[in-house]
């Protein structure tokens, strides 16, 4: 953050010793829990309930990752408990009462980078272990000269990726702006732009009536495979200032504020 600034937000585990030093120390940061240690917590439970009720599981996952606004997650929660009559298992009550810490219709509004758990530090623990560099019996004199094995193995990863990245990204229009991301965008970040784009084209706008810079945007193929599913999206667009915001808050989700 350049030393001047609070992080906006910080995810952690459920360690008591972090959510206390947090708001002593960054005052104006948002503590939030890992997504991954939040599941984890309550496996043993969930496992239960899986065997129990087929088809929860994946509903369940569903309703926790997809839903873009928290009056459709807490309409979807409400659907499953109904369906499958688990209103008062231990797990789903800790979820349900944890929920504004982790479950990312929640996180929506602030800036996270499409961030949901620790999983950075996670995926340098787990590649780590899983390409032998190190394990729980590596004494610590051998654990700091293969922990500079590691580094030196990922920059030469990255330094291929660097090269393939220098390529020619694969456009997905002939518009001038697209030219122009082609060329500034990393490969991966060009990827998710196009994808991004494509799907922008199954959406319908219609100006709300009444209201200058209010539109509808509503998706054309709509699916009936959950009821709370919502379609319909309202957006802000002040294009002389510059300004474009929706319920969804994904676009707050994934860049900073003052980014334009």
């Amino acid at each position: 953050m350049s030393g001047s600034e609070d992080p906006q937000c910080i995810l952690t585990e459920q360690d008591s010793s972090m959510a206390a030093a947090i708001p002593r120390v960054f005052p104006n940061t948002q503590h939030r829990l890992c997504q991954w240690h939040m599941l984890k917590k309550y496996r043993d439970e969930l496992k239960k309930l899986f065997k129990e009720h087929e088809g929860l599981k994946i509903k369940l996952l569903t309703v926790i990752n997809h839903p873009l606004t928290p009056i459709e997650f807490e309409a979807a929660w409400s659907a499953l408990l109904t369906e499958y009559g688990t209103r008062e298992n231990d797990a789903i009550k800790g979820i349900w009462e944890s929920r504004h810490l982790w479950v990312s219709a929640y996180l929506k509004p602030l800036y996270c980078g499409r961030m949901t758990s620790t999983q950075r530090s996670e995926s340098v623990n787990k590649a780590v272990k899983k390409r032998g560099f190190a394990t729980r019996k590596t004494c610590m004199s051998k654990f700091a000269r293969r922990m500079l094995d590691f580094i030196q193995h990922m920059n030469h990863v990255s330094a291929g990726e660097t090269h393939c990245s220098q390529a020619e990204n694969f456009r997905v229009t002939l518009q001038p702006f697209d030219k122009q991301l082609s060329q500034v965008y990393t490969r991966a970040v060009f990827k998710k732009y196009r994808e991004t784009y494509i799907y922008s084209t199954a959406f319908r706008i219609d100006p709300e009536e009444g209201k200058a810079n209010s539109y509808l945007v509503t998706h054309t193929n709509q699916s009936k495979a959950y009821s709370w599913f919502q379609h319909s999206f309202k957006v802000e667009a002040d294009v002389n200032a510059g300004e474009y915001t929706c319920e969804c808050k994904t676009w707050e989700h994934i860049c900073k504020k003052n980014y334009t």
